[in-house]
């Protein structure tokens, strides 16, 4: 698109249309659509090109924003800002020390929050890969595994589902989640 063209965007689950700042609270239609004018627009940030403080800083925030949207209920948009992380903090070899641990935290909180993601959109297939990345590195992640175990669960896969519980309750018996 260039400046002042128009677009019609047609959204066919209208529950994804719904909110304020579109001054649509509320939907009672099955496809909405949108007509949209671009003002302008900013380049996007070459994260490759940043310096190793600036891409951990940029993954940061990218990560809040998942965690806003995430708390918004806008699951779909929250999980590419989580996948967003994670690509950009998959090369890290060059980094200091300190960037590599901080670089490392973001990813692993973001690979967590797109199991998180991938459970509330019922996929849960991909919740399960999600949580068995973290599991692979840290096999005594309670949220990890409480999430393969949510995951499990969906799939039907009832005994893994209970493993994964009952090592829950060996490693945090007090965990309030787990009832």
């Amino acid at each position: 698109m260039v400046r002042s063209e128009r677009a019609v965007i047609t959204c066919t689950d209208a529950a994804k249309a719904c909110h304020p700042s579109l001054g649509l609270a509320e939907v009672t239609a099955n496809v909405v659509k949108f007509t949209v004018q671009l003002l302008d627009f900013e380049k996007p940030l070459k994260t490759h090109a940043m310096l190793d403080e600036d891409r951990v800083t940029y993954a940061a925030m990218q990560k809040d924003a998942g965690a806003t949207l995430f708390k918004n209920k806008r699951f779909e948009l929250a999980l590419e800002k989580y996948k967003k992380v994670v690509s950009d903090l998959k090369d890290t070899s060059k980094f200091s020390d300190d960037c590599k641990k901080q670089a490392h935290e973001l990813c692993k909180a973001s690979e967590l929050n797109i199991g998180a993601c991938y459970l509330k959109l019922n996929d849960f297939n991909s919740a399960l890969t999600s949580c068995c990345k973290i599991l692979k590195d840290d096999h005594c992640n309670i949220k990890a595994l409480f999430r393969r175990a949510k995951a499990n669960y969906g799939r039907a896969d009832y005994t893994e589902a209970l493993r994964d519980l009952d090592r829950t309750l060996e490693l945090d018996p007090d965990n309030s989640e787990r009832s």
